[in-house]
């Protein structure tokens, strides 16, 4: 289990509500609700990244929010949980945000899911991202 403010998170939390491909009403307008949410800066982190969770696990590709919108928040625990959202293997839209998260975000956390994202997605690198990724140690191989 991960640890997020000292507080256990399943590491995998994907129901099968985020595989689901059933888009009804009252899942859209809730998904909608919890997203508003995550955004509110005015609200304590963690509500905020309970709030992403939440959305996440509505969304057919683990994106509670915007990708682009996420990353651009001034906290870093909600850049990271918005990349650990993210379902794997990524989407192609995704791919060119995480990859900037792990060449310049400037927190180590971020950096290091973004990562771990694109590794496990047995993405190909470009040379700052591969030297980003030695930086942080992350283990990045064929699995």
């Amino acid at each position: 289990m991960a640890r997020f403010m000292g507080v256990p998170r399943p590491a995998a939390h994907h129901s099968a509500l985020s595989t689901s491909t059933g888009r009804s009403p009252r899942r859209v307008r809730a998904r909608a609700a919890w997203a508003k949410l995550a955004a509110d800066r005015t609200r304590w982190i963690e509500l905020r990244v309970l709030a992403l969770d939440t959305a996440s696990a509505l969304a057919p590709d683990g994106a509670g929010v915007p990708l682009d919108a996420a990353l651009a928040d001034p906290d870093p625990a909600l850049r990271r949980i918005a990349i650990e959202d993210l379902v794997s293997p990524l989407a192609a839209e995704h791919r060119t945000a995480v990859a900037k998260a792990l060449v310049s975000d400037t927190d180590d956390a971020v950096a290091r899911a973004a990562g771990a994202a694109l590794c496990f997605d047995g993405v190909e690198l470009d040379a700052p991202a591969r030297q980003r990724i030695a930086a942080l140690r992350i283990k990045c191989g064929k699995r």
